[in-house]
């Protein structure tokens, strides 16, 4: 699981910090851009999908952690 955390950091946190650094680019050009902004919206976009997939395929190698009572175990 530790392995499944540090991927997900790293695809997050580096997407995250090249969005943040576009932005802050447009700020201190005070040059806004349409083009740029959609580019960051969909790196950021891609990065919480691919986060999303990593997350998912891994939760298909671990063991099922929900325990299900018969109706008779019910109080």
């Amino acid at each position: 699981m530790e392995n499944l955390h540090r991927k997900l950091y790293t695809t997050l946190a580096g997407r995250v910090d090249t969005a943040i650094g576009e932005l802050e680019d447009m700020i201190n050009r005070r040059a806004f851009d349409w083009v740029r902004a959609i580019r960051v919206k969909e790196l950021l976009q891609a990065a919480l999908l691919e986060a999303e997939e990593l997350y998912v395929s891994a939760g298909e190698d671990l063991p099922p952690k929900l325990i299900v009572l018969d109706q008779k175990d019910r109080p």
